[in-house]
């Protein structure tokens, strides 16, 4: 009986036809980017960058998703072991046991996983079949591999690859996104004796194991829009289809009004609500344009300038179009509508995906620049005067948003911010106010009227605003300098009292009073825009935060001093020249009131409780506030000089970009400064760093496998002795000054140094450490594995590790410290070295190292070619040579080889 049951099935299998997803396949607008979004949300593929995409996944890669993909918790440890080379602690191990005892990986004759091996298309399909319950349907479709890609064809979620045995993990999360919206093939119980297979209509690997469904829909609704003519949703509310669903917040976005879209939601039966997790558009042919490039409107077409520098007209057809204006649709006075229209964009949309525009999304926009708000009353005054104000209050739904739409309250918006203001058409419904920091100072090169007003800055060409346009051009003259105000597009809307001419920034150091008897004059030691230190003298005639000081040197450095509460306070400062070199005009941080206002004048932003806030500085931004460009320029400058006096080599200026040297990855005192209180990004920063917590070494130039010491003469006809090595697959000399003492440091010796902000070669200043610290003292361990006589190798065992440390003993270090493992070469496998942490004989751990740098030291050569950059020819394993096999080690960045040093 049980014979004829098995046979029954298997014939049902075949003629059941079980393809299908659970709603009818769409194009996206970009698959991949969907499949990265949706998956790194729900934790299946988590990519730290963005770069990491296009990396190639590996079969242990691909272990993890699935099993993350299936609700197995893959943080925790294996408990069984069911492959010889994939040990307990790899960081797939436990997905790995996972998906062996669900049978979704087989386990072959000689119990290899080859979890460093890409993951083919073939077998990353075979694995999803399984996991979706389509495994026996593919073996009789004729098996591995042709049956289960016939099944992954047919069910729809079979991808092109640029390469099916090196897939890139943006190709693998498409490959994951699709097949788990497939529905599950699940048998269905037909009588008392017989079994039919069939595709699930509502379970996917999405809803069993995420709670997670999808559907397709118009979104009609969101953030206080809507497309109807209805409530619009309240926050956190949106509408699909008519259907209310709670919304993330990186989903409640007006972008997505009246697009069709692909939604996934969670959902489970005692929520309230659904609430969509996840939005993808889908591949609809909608156009967006400024509504200054708009030409004409009938009910069937709408006509308007291909860009702003076409002259060319486009025609899009409509077709019962609904027309959506500021948030809110509108049937009536539709001619006069487009009459009105000020700036801002239209969107044209195809809102239910059958290829015909059927819905106009205008967001309008009217100027008005603050002068101050009442936040119990809702407000918002003009700079017009005569008692002009916004009122809020009278609007049933109020958004207010900065420049990069983030939520403000009413009393965030300052005097002199430029609003733009969209209100609903002849209604009280919605209001949305966008409020922008842009500010410019600078020279006004030109003003030239066209079909836009321009007015070129500091050699860069604005728009101003048409409705502003005259009042501009009565208000400001050629080669004078102003204070601009911009809207969120960037466009003037007011322009401001005069500013003085573009000045230059300086990091003050020291000031001196010098009389010789027959004269008198002030010098300033500053660290200047090109980074060097100089002494500059005050002009006889100078000008210090807008007041005049005429031969009168005593006094102005005395006011000076006094900004600074009578002392040197060492800080920022913008300047100009005279003729001679000498200090014309000095605008320090300190506002000199009457004299100058904080429009014009530099000011820290986290005002002085000492010398400098402590703030951190680290990517584009200083704190919480301080945001910067990439231009931004950064003084770093220490508070702590060695010999007492700043030395030209521990200062450094360069902007942002440019990927200073010095890491600041610490706290550091440090201030950011901005000319104008309105601006939204810093003008300038400063940062003091102590030498004794520098980061010592640039990741780049982390060890050096130390080839020879020989003196020589530097440019400045001194004797200095020069340390010569490799790192990172490239020869290095380092000039070494008489300040470093080199010890017992010789050939074949591993090192760490410690770098100046310039990159160059700088004594340790840390007490009890050396100048240069030996992590692996050839003379000493031969080869051998190192131990903790000498206080660098702690000999910590973290699954058999022993790896270096920073300032702590506790193995969670090994993801955050020096991360430098010690082992015997077992054998070279593909792109990886495996290795045994006592003996090649054992295989504890892998790593990939295809693409990165070997260096080496071969004992067996000459003493002048015994250092040398190699290759992975250069490991030689214990399978091959026995005991004779070669000393690595290792540099890793958590789970990535960074740099490999043999020792043969």
């Amino acid at each position: 009986m049980k014979k004829i049951l098995t046979l029954l099935l298997v014939m049902t299998m075949i003629l059941s036809v079980p393809f299908s997803k659970s709603v009818n396949a769409t194009v996206l607008e970009n698959t991949e980017n969907s499949a990265l979004e949706l998956l790194g949300k729900i934790g299946v593929i988590e990519l730290s960058n963005d770069a990491m995409a296009e990396n190639i996944v590996t079969r242990e890669d691909f272990a993890l998703y699935l099993a993350n993909l299936l609700g197995v918790d893959t943080n925790l440890e294996a408990t069984q072991r069911y492959f010889s080379d994939v040990a307990m602690t790899a960081y797939g191990a436990k997905a790995i046991e996972s998906l062996t005892e669900l049978g979704i990986i087989s386990r072959p004759a000689d119990d290899k996983f080859r979890p460093d091996d890409n993951i083919a298309l073939e077998e990353a399909v075979k694995m999803l079949c399984q996991a979706m319950g389509y495994g026996e349907y593919s073996n009789v479709r004729g098996g591995y591999p042709m049956g289960y890609l016939k099944t992954a064809r047919e069910c729809g979620f079979l991808i092109s690859v640029a390469d099916e045995k090196a897939i890139k993990v943006k190709e693998i999360a498409r490959l994951i996104f699709e097949a788990s919206q497939v529905g599950m093939y699940e048998p269905v119980i037909i009588g008392n004796d017989s079994m039919e297979y069939t595709a699930s209509s509502k379970n996917t690997l999405l809803s069993l194991y995420h709670d997670i469904y999808f559907d397709e829909g118009t979104v009609n609704g969101v953030s206080g829009r809507t497309i109807n003519f209805d409530t619009p949703p309240e926050d956190g509310i949106m509408y699909i289809d008519g259907m209310q669903f709670y919304a993330d917040e990186d989903v409640e976005n007006s972008e997505y009004l009246g697009e069709y879209v692909k939604y996934f939601y969670r959902y489970k039966s005692t929520d309230k609500l659904p609430r969509v997790i996840y939005l993808a558009k889908t591949k609809t042919e909608n156009v967006k344009f400024e509504i200054s490039n708009f030409v004409s409107f009938d009910y069937d077409e709408i006509t308007y300038f291909a860009s702003d520098e076409s002259s060319k007209e486009q025609r899009e057809k409509l077709e019962d179009a609904v027309i959506v204006y500021n948030g809110y649709p509108v049937d009536k006075d539709i001619t006069r509508l487009f009459d009105e229209l000020n700036k801002g964009f239209i969107s044209l949309k195809d809102s239910d995906n059958d290829k015909i525009f059927d819905l106009i999304v205008i967001d309008n926009y009217e100027t008005v620049v603050a002068s101050g708000v009442d936040k119990d009353k809702m407000l918002i005054y003009s700079e017009t005067g005569n008692g002009n104000y916004l009122d809020c209050k009278g609007y049933n739904n109020v958004k207010i948003y900065d420049g990069n739409m983030n939520p403000l309250e009413i009393d965030e918006i300052k005097a002199e911010n430029v609003l733009s203001v969209a209100k609903t058409y002849n209604s009280n419904e919605h209001i949305t106010i966008i409020v922008s920091s842009i500010v410019v100072n600078g020279t006004l090169d030109f003003v030239k009227s066209g079909k836009t007003t321009v007015a070129k800055i500091n050699g860069v060409e604005y728009t101003v605003d048409k409705k502003y346009a005259e009042d501009f051009k009565a208000e400001v003259k050629n080669g004078n300098s102003y204070y601009y105000g911009c809207d969120f597009m960037n466009e003037i809307a007011f322009v401001s009292a005069e500013v003085s001419k573009s000045m230059s920034y300086a990091y003050v150091i020291d000031t001196t009073y010098i009389k010789d008897g027959f004269d008198e004059k002030v010098l300033v030691k500053v660290l200047d825009p090109n980074g060097k230190i100089t002494d500059i003298a005050f002009a006889k005639n100078i000008k210090i935060d807008g007041r005049r000081y005429k031969n009168e040197p005593k006094k102005a450095q005395s006011a000076f001093l006094a900004l600074g509460g009578g002392e040197l306070k060492a800080t920022m400062m913008r300047y100009t020249l005279d003729a001679e070199g000498n200090f014309k005009e000095i605008d320090t941080p300190f506002l000199n009131e009457p004299y100058e206002n904080d429009r014009s004048s530099l000011t820290p932003i986290y005002g002085y409780t000492d010398d400098f806030s402590v703030k951190y500085y680290r990517d584009y931004r200083i704190g919480l506030r301080a945001y910067m460009t990439a231009d931004t320029p950064v003084y770093c400058v220490p508070y702590d000089p060695v010999y007492g006096e700043i030395e030209q080599s521990e200062v450094m200026v360069q902007p942002l970009k440019t990927n200073l040297v010095m890491r600041i990855d610490a706290y550091y005192p440090s201030n950011a400064y901005t000319t104008n209180v309105m601006n939204e990004f810093a003008d300038v920063v400063a940062v003091r760093y102590k030498y004794s917590v520098l980061p010592a070494n640039a990741y780049d130039k982390t060890f050096v496998l130390v080839d020879e010491i020989h003196e020589s003469v530097n440019q400045n006809g001194d004797v200095v002795n020069v340390l010569c090595g490799y790192t990172r697959g490239a020869r290095v000399e380092y000039e070494l000054d008489s300040r470093i003492e080199i010890g017992d440091v010789e050939q074949g010796d591993l090192v760490q140094l410690n770098y100046d902000v310039w990159g160059k070669i700088m004594p340790s200043y840390t007490a009890g450490q050396p100048d240069i610290v030996v992590l692996y003292d050839y003379s000493l361990w031969q080869g051998k594995r190192p131990d903790s006589s000498t206080g660098v190798w702690q000999g910590i065992v973290d699954g058999g590790r022993c790896y270096l440390y920073n300032g702590s003993a506790d193995s969670q270090y090994y993801n955050n410290a020096t991360q430098l493992s010690f082992g015997f070469a077992n054998e070279c496998v593909g792109n990886t070295v495996r290795f045994g942490y006592n003996s090649g004989s054992d295989f504890d751990e892998a790593f990939r190292v295809s693409g990165i740098s070997v260096i080496v030291y071969d004992a067996s050569k000459k003493e002048e070619e015994r250092v040398y950059v190699g290759s992975l020819n250069d490991v030689v394993g214990y399978k091959s040579v026995g005991d004779e096999c070669s000393a690595i080690l290792v540099q890793t960045s958590h789970t990535s080889a960074k740099q490999l040093v043999v020792y043969k």
